[in-house]
């Protein structure tokens, strides 16, 4: 549309063919592309002010670190200590303070180079891509949230490398070695690097670092800068909808001006042959002298004169005279008008006391003033569960523990008087049910500030399911390394995980082998989706020790109604066990 406005002004200066001043167009024209170029500025400063604040955000660095560039296909990094360390805000006091007086500097994110030490803290934001080698957990554990990459909310778990294992936290700050990885590129989903530690740490053993790892860069060129690339322009449905009736009206305009154009022509040839002028000469001495130049008798336009012979471009005038004409079918406001509005838009957005999240109290805030009415053209959302587009909260809901329905008539099994009265009196079956919810997963638990438990979970699912079991008295309190520990009813249950798979796409369940402390059994615990495990309930020799989350019936019910189903087992070593 841009371009369009603009060939009209061009046209305008030719004074052949204008019928108007070229102020009268231009003026408007300048105006409105002012308007636009405003309201684009304002984006690209809000834009600018975002980028500001994160680049400004305050983050801890350890002193000492140092860079040094090697090699010309790898970048060589040596640092003194840590390249980063993350850990715990309640875990960090027994932890740090005291034991090893680590000297920390206070610097904002765009002053941190490749080789610096970085300390993270719990729920603090990731600055720029790191190797993680020192964690508060015992098994060298963190979980991440990569929302802002791919938008999922669910935690992703991220380890050590295997040389740094085992290194004593007086030794982290003390730790020297390379780190050579590839050049800086976009790919979020593979990483491949070598780790060598100095002596006295390992003696010069290569290990190797991956995604699972985290990864090493700053500023544009992490995984994440590298993929945003440049901007591109984002256009609106109406604005598409606008561009195409722009270009169907420009079509019409040309055909206009074509017919109009060759009529206009024709006629005016055909009027310059019928009042051409001609001329009277006189032969005198062998010369020819003209005496001037008489038009007809019937020519009364006497002040109309058509030249004898026009420039190449006589063609061109009376069809581009029509053009400008024909040129307030396309309203030169219709752009500035547009712009104005979409700045509504986006400030009732800001605006809208109802938008606004209610645990969080953050309001709405439209970030491009060039998109905002497209939310009102959403019809259709097709989406997964995992929060990308919706809101992820999963709840307890309705259960089948073996054969006994519970919350169909409430619609809240937490609430069903034949459950409590079933987990009071200590049903084996409820038992082996609830245990598998609290600890069937790699659920971490934490404490606040206040003293309550915090589970930190991968997903959902889990988290709900270790929320529903610690109402129900079977509360996951701890995890020390591979010890569970479970207090169901004031009495402590300890597990040790010996083995832990994770769900997969084919495999489609997530199984846990634990070690019963009580009693020395060994355990098969297996949750995941009804086709993965009814099969093994449909066995014989299993029965006695399956539960159920939901059963075959079900499985085909609760999805009709909105809730999503999911069948947990129990197996002891006393049976064949097939993970």
């Amino acid at each position: 549309m841009n371009q369009y406005f603009l060939l009209i002004a061009c046209l305008q200066l030719w004074p052949l063919i204008t019928p108007v001043n070229p102020a009268s167009t231009w003026g408007p024209l300048i105006f409105i592309f002012a308007v636009s170029a405003s309201k684009e500025a304002w984006d690209d400063y809000n834009r600018y002010l975002s980028d500001k604040k994160a680049n400004e955000k305050e983050v801890w660095v350890v002193k000492k670190g140092i860079k040094k560039h090697e090699g010309r296909f790898t970048e060589a990094l040596t640092f003194d200590i840590i390249l980063c360390v993350l850990m715990s805000v309640d875990l960090m006091i027994f932890s740090w303070v005291g034991v090893v007086p680590l000297v920390v500097l206070q610097i904002e994110a765009q002053d941190i180079h490749v080789g610096n030490i970085v300390w993270l803290r719990e729920n603090d934001e990731v600055p720029c891509d790191l190797v993680l080698i020192g964690t508060s957990d015992p098994q060298g554990v963190c979980y991440v949230e990569t929302a802002a990459l791919d938008g999922e909310t669910d935690l992703k778990t991220r380890v050590i490398p295997s040389a740094c294992a085992g290194i004593d936290v007086e030794l982290l700050h003390k730790i020297k070695g390379v780190i050579e990885c590839p050049c800086p590129d976009k790919d979020i989903r593979r990483f491949d690097a070598n780790m060598r530690l100095f002596p006295p740490f390992i003696d010069n053993d290569i290990c190797p670092l991956t995604i699972k790892n985290t990864i090493l860069q700053s500023c544009n060129e992490t995984k994440m800068g590298m993929s945003r690339g440049i901007p591109e322009p984002k256009l609106t449905a109406m604005d598409a909808m606008i561009d195409k009736l722009t270009g169907a009206i420009f079509i019409f305009q040309i055909v206009v001006v074509l017919v109009l154009g060759i009529a206009g022509n024709v006629w005016k040839e055909t009027e310059a042959k019928k009042h051409a002028p001609f001329a009277i000469l006189i032969l005198f001495q062998h010369r020819v002298y003209r005496l001037g130049w008489l038009l007809p008798l019937r020519f009364h336009q006497w002040y109309v004169l058509y030249p004898h012979e026009g420039p190449w471009y006589e063609l061109l005038v009376i069809p581009l005279r029509f053009e400008l004409l024909c040129s307030i079918m396309i309203p030169i406001s219709i752009k500035v008008s547009l712009d104005l509005v979409k700045s509504l838009y986006a400030k009732f957005i800001d605006w809208d006391n109802q938008m606004i999240d209610h645990e969080t109290r953050i309001p709405s805030h439209a970030t491009n003033t060039a998109i905002s009415e497209d939310l009102g053209q959403v019809e259709y959302i097709l989406t997964d569960k995992t929060g990308t587009l919706t809101e992820n909260k999963m709840i307890f809901r309705r259960c089948c523990i073996g054969g006994n329905f519970y919350g169909n008539e409430s619609g809240d099994a937490l609430k069903d008087v034949e459950l409590i009265n079933a987990v009071s009196s200590g049903s084996s079956d409820v038992v082996r049910f609830l245990t598998i919810m609290a600890i069937c997963n790699t659920v971490i638990p934490t404490r606040s500030k206040t003293g309550d438990i915090l589970y930190k979970a991968q997903s959902q699912d889990e988290d709900a399911l270790v929320q529903a079991a610690a109402q129900l008295h079977m509360i996951y309190f701890n995890k020390s390394g591979n010890i569970l520990e479970v207090n169901f009813n004031s009495s402590i249950l300890q597990y040790e995980v010996l083995e832990i798979l994770e769900f997969t796409s084919d495999r489609k369940r997530m199984s846990v082998v634990l070690k019963d402390c009580q009693n020395g059994k060994i355990l098969l615990l297996s949750k995941g989706a009804d086709e993965a495990i009814l099969p093994f309930a449909r066995a014989g020799i299993f029965f006695q020790f399956m539960i159920l989350y939901t059963s075959p019936f079900f499985s085909r019910i609760w999805p009709a109604v909105g809730l999503e189903s999911e069948s947990i087992i129990m197996i002891s070593d006393e049976q064949g066990v097939k993970c």
